[in-house]
Order: C-alpha cells, then sequence, then structure tokens
C-alpha cells in the first residue's frame, strides 16, 4: 500500500498489525519526521520512541538540513544531557555550552567520568580562546 503512494492509509495499517515502529520507519523514510515522532511517542516503548527521535536528530544535524537548534530540543526532551553540550560545542557556542555543563554538573544531570572531564576542559578552553 505505501509502495502505491497511500503512506496515511500504510501507516494506519501497521499500527492496526501492532507494527508502530516500522510505521514510523516508513514516515521517516518519506520525511514525515514529525508526524513519525507523534506516532512514535503515542504507540511506542520508551526505548523505541527514543530510537525513533534519535533518528530524527540525525536527520536535523545532517548537512543537508542543518537544523541542530531544533535537534537540541529533541535531546533536551530525551534527556541525552552531554549529547547536548556536544552539539552546542559543535555549533561553536561556547558559553552556551559551558553554562549548560555547569548546571548539569551542578544538578547532577552528567555522570562525571573522563570523556566528560574531557569534553568541559575543551568547552573551557575554547570559551577562553573566543573571549
Amino acid at each position: 500500500m505505501i509502495a502505491n503512494g497511500k503512506l496515511a492509509e500504510g501507516v494506519q495499517l501497521l499500527c492496526l498489525i501492532d507494527k508502530a515502529a516500522d510505521a514510523c520507519r516508513y514516515l521517516q523514510t518519506y520525511g514525515e519526521w514529525n508526524r513519525a515522532a507523534w506516532l512514535a511517542k503515542v504507540r511506542l516503548s520508551s526505548e523505541e520512541c527514543a530510537d525513533v527521535l534519535k533518528r530524527w536528530v540525525d536527520h536535523l544535524c545532517s548537512p543537508q538540513v542543518n537544523q541542530k537548534s531544533k535537534a537540541l530540543l529533541v535531546l533536551l526532551s530525551l534527556g541525552c544531557f552531554v549529547s547536548v553540550a556536544e552539539t552546542l560545542h559543535s555549533m561553536r557556542y561556547f558559553d552556551r555550552a559551558a553554562l549548560f555543563v555547569e548546571a548539569c554538573l551542578k544538578y547532577g544531570a552528567f555522570e562525571v567520568s573522563e570523556d566528560t572531564d574531557i569534553l568541559c576542559k575543551d568547552i573551557c578552553a575554547k570559551r577562553r580562546e573566543v573571549t
């Protein structure tokens, strides 16, 4: 059905037979990212929903789309705080990244590890270079 151009009907059928994850993948394949995210939130488990939303983040961060600000909101909603800091860093928003990391450390949103320590030091070093 989807192959014949009836995406909405195909998605409905997939949902009826408990294949909502497949329906989300089809929606994403056809560029219906917002609809895929909505469907994931209402029909999938938390883990499956996170997978759908992380694919959306990858799409938003791709050079063709380059909507990293929107990707940040999705990452925040997922609680992927280290990824938020890394994305802010990649966008060269060093002040914002430093403040975000500071808040995450203060409120225990980050687990302190070697990777987060390296990220924090890199953000602070870049912040000093810019100012």
